[in-house]
């Protein structure tokens, strides 16, 4: 007949009345262990969502009030809670305790079920020492950026070698706790083995390690519009794996871009215009040299009664009258023009930058450049409003007597 060991507190109360219903020991000892483990999840959860309803808040608070009273610079303490590092603290924290409590715990049951529990428990505590590492160094690269005359110098590279350095001591512990040996044999190991793996898997080990940091810092999405050159790719991501990336391009072609070149070259990722206010236009208009000369009374009456100038002479009218009128040249009004037209189109985003510049002289004519953003960023449509404006400034220039530049032909002229 087996001995029936005492047990923690309650749980042995439990494993008497199992037995006392006739259950053999064995089944009574696995019930009370699935018992015993069912219990230590529920308070964890308890402690995690006493954490971090209560407990978080009432750190918020505290760290506030501490910073508030020091008159600090910076706000360390809105850095700390933007990278969750109480939240983490206090995770840790409850780990810890369970991995020393564990045991104690789970008394009277076999030492293998136990070891297996207490080993998982210091990996939890190693795995949450680990991420709040991680956070109180996100944390530490924030409050450096908010210090006047930093941002000339990030230290977002140092960090992010920290970090790996932190997670890969981290998982080695986890590593060495799991399998009963020592962090310098599996160093020894991985050493020995390093120049192998490398050889046979270059490739998928650098894509990934690109796969991890396009991750983390959020590079590429599948469904992203990215744009590379020195790989032919200008399309939409479909699909990413640990060697590729699979691109999509306008052309109904798809391109297999090698991760690792993600990281190590160059590319151009449209997300952000597609989230953002607006697309971006620019076109250069090369004003002939010959066709600029000073503005006329009889000019400017055209002007004013020009259907294509409308009721864009107004500001054309307000910018005569700031002006001397004797310094003034048709290419001038035309730009006066240009601009006002572009304010008062109503699929041009005026919120975002909306520019009209000279560009440095040429020997095709005087460039007078529009820049600036429309609502619509889908490529068609964005293309045909611009388009439409292209084609109306080129329309306008001859209403100001100015002759757009383009290279000599043998070709009839039009009306």
């Amino acid at each position: 007949m087996e001995t029936v060991t005492e047990k923690f507190w309650f749980i042995d109360d439990i494993q008497h009345m199992l037995l006392g219903l006739g259950l053999s020991y064995s089944v009574t000892n696995l019930f009370t262990f699935i018992i015993a483990m069912a219990l230590v999840f529920l308070v964890l959860w308890l402690l995690d969502a006493l954490c971090n309803k209560v407990i978080v808040g009432i750190m918020h608070s505290i760290a506030r009030k501490a910073h508030a009273r020091t008159n600090a610079k910076t706000d360390w303490v809105e850095a700390l809670i933007s990278r969750h590092f109480f939240k983490r603290l206090l995770r840790f924290i409850v780990a810890l305790v369970l991995a020393i409590l564990i045991d104690k715990v789970l008394k009277g049951f076999h030492p293998g079920m136990v070891g297996g529990v207490v080993l998982l428990t210091k990996c939890l505590a190693v795995f949450f020492l680990m991420i709040m590492v991680g956070a109180l160094l996100d944390a530490a690269s924030d409050i450096y950026m908010m210090i006047p005359r930093t941002h000339k110098k990030s230290i977002k590279s140092y960090v992010q070698s920290l970090k790996i350095i932190t997670y890969i001591v981290g998982i080695l512990l986890m590593i060495s706790m799991l399998m009963g040996i020592s962090v310098t044999t599996i160093m020894v190991s991985l050493a020995t083995s390093a120049a192998i793996l490398t050889l046979v898997f270059k490739d998928t080990i650098l894509g990934f390690v690109a796969s991890i940091q396009l991750s983390a810092q959020d590079m590429v999405r599948p469904g992203d519009w990215v744009e590379m050159k020195s790989k032919g790719a200008d399309g939409v991501v479909i699909d990413m794996t640990v060697n590729t990336v699979k691109v999509k391009n306008w052309d109904n072609t798809v391109t297999m871009i090698p991760i690792y070149s993600m990281v190590s070259e160059a590319f151009v990722n449209w997300r952000s215009m597609e989230e953002g206010d607006g697309r971006r236009f620019k076109r250069p208009f090369f004003i002939d040299f010959l066709s600029i000369r000073t503005v006329t009374d009889e000019r400017v009456s055209a002007l004013a009664d020009n259907p294509v100038v409308g009721d864009m002479f107004a500001a054309i009218d307000e910018y005569r009258r700031r002006h001397p009128y004797d310094k003034l040249s048709n290419a001038t009004l035309y730009r006066v023009y240009v601009s006002a037209y572009l304010k008062n189109n109503k699929n041009i985003n005026t919120d975002l930058s909306l520019v009209v510049h000279y560009l440095p002289l040429s020997d095709q004519g005087l460039p007078l450049e529009i820049y600036g953003f429309t609502y619509e960023k889908g490529f068609e449509k964005h293309e045909i409003i611009v388009a439409e404006i292209t084609e109306h400034l080129m329309i306008a220039a001859r209403a100001f007597g100015l002759r757009l530049f383009q290279r000599s032909t043998n070709l009839p002229v039009g009306d």
